[in-house]
């Protein structure tokens, strides 16, 4: 996505995009916090809210990025965003990466390390 535009190779003419995609983040870490940034940076994403299990990293996003945060995943499914960027490390991605039917969302999902 590139300045509010949606498209693809090959695809139709790129269509407006109405608002930016609320995206929450799992893992505020080393990698999590360049994830952070860039969906900050990006605009046609927002950044929503950010889960992790570490207070440092907790307070790091809400003060960077003025967002919600959560310790749990129940709690921060419950906040409001379209999408899931998970960047936990990878020994974590099997708790996050396959929510139960009543917690999942519309979803993609795609785990380099998976």
């Amino acid at each position: 996505m590139h300045g509010g535009r949606v498209s693809a190779p090959g695809a139709a003419p790129a269509t407006p995009v109405s608002r930016p995609v609320r995206l929450g983040l799992i893992g505020h870490g080393r990698l999590g916090a360049v994830h952070a940034r860039h969906i900050a940076a990006c605009p046609d994403t927002e950044l929503a809210a950010v889960c992790d299990t570490e207070p440092a990293a907790l307070a790091a996003a809400a003060a960077e990025h003025g967002v919600p945060v959560a310790t749990d995943l129940d709690g921060f499914l419950a906040m409001p965003f379209d999408g899931v960027v998970i960047a936990s490390s990878t020994q974590a991605h099997a708790g996050t990466s396959w929510p139960p039917p009543a917690r999942a969302r519309r979803s993609s999902w795609r785990s380099p390390s998976a």
